[in-house]
């Protein structure tokens, strides 16, 4: 995976073809791909019909923000944001024709304001013209030296159509609901569009095309190099209706930071299991906490700052860093293998753990600690990838809930945990009413009995684990 960076937070793969299995992975919840990159939720024909190759692996990865990019990045915004809201209201108040004024100038979008005043006829005059550049020069060097991070997804796979892609882009936008407007490589853009970001991006080595989506909330750049096809989506955090002008001003003084997010990450993803076996997702906690920090950072953009220091929260210790799910191909995606690295904690539970008999008794495999609270207190957060989601919940918690899961099996079927306790199974019969920890799992784990077994190795910090149907 030479486009993906090991430090991913989250990798889905599927691979292309007509006949392939969708990613069905029992509904669990990963975070999805934006349908701006027009993969259908990674569906085989839609990546067909994107020129990925056909039997092939094509992957989309959320990929975390460099941390200097958002440590400071709350106090700057939200200066950056009184900054504007001051200057567009002086500017208004002040210069007479000051939007018209501003407009002749290229600055309309700086002044905020102006995005809800009527054009009028205006005498303009050089008096107005250096009163409102002198007025502008605080927020114009706010904005050129306030890094705003992006949400940054990457769907990346082998390709034999090098050219399918821009030709076929029209016929794929209706993928995405939210609008686009395609640029391809070699496009003129109008002068008139301040556009200084898209004209870069369309100049970058191997861009075949540039989509503006969202009414300029996000970028999607396509490339192809050496065989492969790459879509990097850019989405820039959520702006108060008053501030959406600047988002083209913060485009534009931001060019170069965005260019080196296009770059090739030195140190490729190994994925925990091999993507090619069948329908496959993985996350690192480490890397969606750090998508989450910065959502938290960059929350002064949305009129509604998220204030950590209100915050309550009591999540029980983390027993796994990583989690990886397949649906193994040729089960018609009723089987599911899972693998899991463990915490700090992880291995220490993993450890200290009695190597006995189960039987009924899972009492061995209770974890400390196992109350679990993770709703935030403020409302409405920023649109977390972690935080709060189901995805805390079942996948990255979920772990705690294990001997409650069996403790409820065990109680509906005596007999059905078998094993010792770092490498046992358990059998859910068919119709079984299914505890709070498995509903996840889907419907038809109700429709047929399903064997689960697992494995904890200690010296290797990991856990795997199937479910397969009897």
């Amino acid at each position: 995976m030479p486009w993906i960076p090991d430090d991913a937070a989250v990798v889905q793969c599927t691979t292309s073809g007509r006949t392939r299995m969708p990613p069905v992975l029992l509904g669990l919840p990963f975070p999805s791909a934006p349908t701006g990159l027009y993969a259908r939720g990674l569906d085989p024909m839609a990546l067909t019909d994107m020129g990925y190759e056909r039997d092939k692996p094509a992957c989309a990865a959320l990929l975390p923000p460099d941390p200097k990019h958002f440590e400071s990045a709350a106090p700057r915004l939200e200066l950056l944001v009184s900054i504007a809201q001051a200057t567009s209201e002086q500017i208004v108040r002040t210069v007479p024709c000051a939007c018209e004024t501003a407009d002749a100038l290229g600055v309309r979008e700086l002044v905020v304001d102006c995005a809800t005043i009527p054009s009028r006829r205006c005498a303009l005059s050089e008096e107005r013209r250096a009163q409102i550049g002198a007025l502008l020069l605080p927020l114009e060097d706010a904005v050129a030296n306030t890094p705003v991070p992006r949400l940054h997804w990457r769907l990346v796979g082998p390709t034999d159509r090098p050219t399918w892609f821009a030709e076929r882009l029209d016929d794929l936008l209706g993928r995405h609901a939210g609008g686009s407007t395609i640029y391809r490589a070699g496009q003129s853009i109008p002068a008139r569009d301040n556009f200084v970001l898209l004209r870069r991006l369309l100049e970058h080595d191997h861009v075949v095309a540039v989509v503006r989506q969202d009414t300029g909330k996000a970028l999607t750049v396509a490339r192809v190099i050496d065989g492969m096809q790459i879509l990097d989506h850019f989405a820039l955090p959520p702006l108060a209706n008053e501030l959406a002008p600047l988002r083209s001003p913060l485009d534009n003084a931001q060019v170069d930071a965005v260019i080196a997010l296009l770059d090739k990450p030195a140190r490729p993803y190994r994925p925990l299991r091999p993507p090619g076996d069948g329908n496959f997702s993985e996350l690192d906690v480490a890397g969606l906490e750090r998508v989450d920090a910065m959502l938290v950072a960059a929350s002064p953009l949305s009129g509604t700052p998220y204030l950590l220091a209100d915050e309550e929260r009591d999540e029980p210790a983390r027993y796994v860093e990583r989690v990886a799910v397949q649906a193994p191909f040729g089960q018609e995606g009723r089987a599911l293998r899972v693998a899991a690295q463990l915490s700090e904690d992880g291995k220490l539970w993993a450890t200290a753990m009695r190597d006995e008999p189960l039987g009924g008794d899972v009492s061995v495999l209770d974890l400390e600690g196992a109350a679990l609270s993770f709703e935030p207190a403020v409302t409405p957060p920023p649109p977390f990838v972690l935080r709060g989601t189901p995805t805390n919940r079942t996948l990255v918690h979920g772990l705690h809930r294990m001997a409650e899961a069996m403790k409820a099996v065990e109680l509906a079927a005596p007999g059905a945990i078998e094993g010792e306790s770092k490498d046992w199974s358990f059998r859910i019969p068919q119709g079984m009413a299914l505890p709070p920890e498995l509903r996840p799992l889907g419907e038809q784990v109700v429709e047929r009995s399903y064997r689960v077994t697992a494995k904890i190795d200690d010296e290797a910090g990991s856990i795997v684990a199937d479910l397969v149907p009897e």
